[in-house]
């Protein structure tokens, strides 16, 4: 008997849930914008979405061109009759369907006229003033990075660090548990007092030390083998390197912009990233990049234009 009552006041909540439609999100939706099932028609085999709004216009639009073409002169024949049965169907079709971007088909004729002007066909997207600087774009204060750091115009100390992690989707999910638990304990051991800044940049490969690898074996190379194959060879590596390597081949390198107001900071989480390089799966390798030149380069990399100062 218990179960039989359950039974049925579970059947009578069920019955007394109210049943709720979610409206779409799209604002250019309207009812008349639904689409209508034709799957029990056999007669013709609508590949095509119907909307409740063609099939209105299509049934408004027949009675009214039967009343055209019955009971008004442009039903005699003739010419002017095959272009009305052409224009009207035409105008039935701008006004029902709508374009990939939502608007009405009618909406392109008050523009058709415009794109015979050639300055028109083309809309700038960017401002054609004189570039800015790059302190303007990233509120640094100097472009010098003479003491390694970077100096923001809101008084903050910054260090630039260049990171390699450790994740990867081809990791076992227990793995992926590991990276992700060490991650959490990165940022709960940070706190409110420092902004970290993340920034993916795709570079040239670094060749410069292959380079001067290169150019040391030329410098020390035995007098015997001077102007041979062998030096042949190596001068050849070395254009490699520099024209083709250097150039063409590019790889992704991420880096952290660590913010904050004093340098104690700073250090503190120097130790922090250490900590995680060396005892989690968090990062693989960490280095701080404090030569100014190095700096530089992020920094065009990044934005596509060198550091200079325009006013």
């Amino acid at each position: 008997m218990d179960n039989k009552e359950n039974e049925s006041q579970v059947t009578e909540t069920i019955k007394n849930r109210r049943a709720y439609i979610l409206s779409p999100t799209n604002l250019l939706f309207r009812t008349l914008d639904r689409d209508v099932d034709f799957s029990d028609v056999k007669v013709i085999d609508f590949k095509k979405k119907i909307t409740l709004r063609v099939v209105i216009t299509a049934m408004v639009a027949t009675i009214i061109g039967i009343f055209l073409l019955f009971r008004t002169p442009i039903g005699k024949g003739g010419i002017w009759t095959i272009a009305f049965i052409f224009s009207y169907a035409w105008a039935i079709y701008i006004t029902s369907f709508r374009t990939p971007t939502g608007d009405f088909k009618y909406s392109y004729i008050p523009v058709i006229p415009r794109y015979f002007n050639k300055h028109a066909r083309n809309i700038s997207t960017r401002s054609v003033a004189s570039l800015y600087s790059l302190e303007k774009l990233f509120n640094l204060e100097d472009q010098d990075f003479s003491d390694g750091y970077l100096h923001f115009k809101d008084g903050e100390i910054g260090e630039l660090v260049e990171v390699t992690g450790m994740a990867s989707r081809l990791m076992f999910l227990e793995d992926q548990d590991v990276v992700i638990n060490d991650v959490i304990s990165f940022y709960r051991a940070i706190n409110d007092q420092c902004t970290i800044i993340f920034d993916t940049v795709s570079s040239p490969q670094r060749v410069a030390s292959q380079v001067a690898y290169t150019d040391e074996q030329l410098a020390n190379l035995n007098p015997i083998f001077k102007d041979g194959p062998l030096e042949d060879l190596l001068k050849r590596q070395r254009n490699v390197l520099t024209d083709f390597v250097g150039k063409r081949f590019e790889t992704i390198r991420q880096y952290m912009i660590i913010k904050s107001r004093s340098e104690e900071e700073l250090y503190r989480i120097e130790d922090i990233l250490n900590n995680q390089i060396m005892n989690t799966a968090f990062l693989k390798t960490g280095r701080i990049v404090d030569e100014p030149e190095e700096i530089k380069e992020y920094f065009k990399n990044f934005y596509g234009m060198d550091l200079v100062n325009e006013d």
